[in-house]
């Protein structure tokens, strides 16, 4: 695990024209979920991207799901990586896992319980991918925007 992100040490520069990043490896458990959501509201409360901070635990939530629901069924026991990187506006949620498989959104039906996670991700994110890695695995990536200050 990563230190997790801080309040500015005096004099360290963290002005919001600067691009910050964070990571933090998480077990393949569904109790991962929640810590990467609480990871996600600390570090943008830090960052000072609240604005940010619903959107993003939500994806966040979706994205990690997925990546240990596929750890599961392949039996896999590797770390999952959620990387953070905020621009001046803007967050990268990135999450690589060991899984092969790949996200594909589903189309449930009214009546079902889940399947609607990168439904979700694809309303709340201007964008998002997810890439093979070559070693195994895949990053899943979503970009959310916020607006802009005056």
């Amino acid at each position: 695990m990563t230190r997790p992100a801080t309040r500015p040490a005096p004099g360290e520069d963290r002005s919001p024209g600067r691009y910050r990043s964070d990571s933090i490896d998480l077990a393949p458990h569904p109790g991962a979920v929640a810590l990467a959501r609480l990871h996600v509201r600390r570090t943008l409360g830090v960052w000072d991207l609240g604005e940010l901070e619903a959107d993003a635990s939500q994806v966040t939530s979706e994205i990690v799901a997925n990546a240990i629901e596929a750890h599961h069924h392949e039996h896999l026991n590797a770390p999952v990586r959620l990387t953070l990187l905020a621009g001046l506006r803007t967050l990268l949620i990135a999450v690589r896992d060991a899984s092969t498989a790949m996200p594909v959104p589903a189309q449930p039906g009214p009546d079902l319980e889940s399947g609607r996670g990168l439904l979700t991700v694809s309303a709340l994110a201007a964008q998002w991918d997810a890439k093979p890695l070559a070693g195994g695995g895949k990053t899943v990536r979503a970009l959310l925007r916020g607006s802009r200050r005056a």
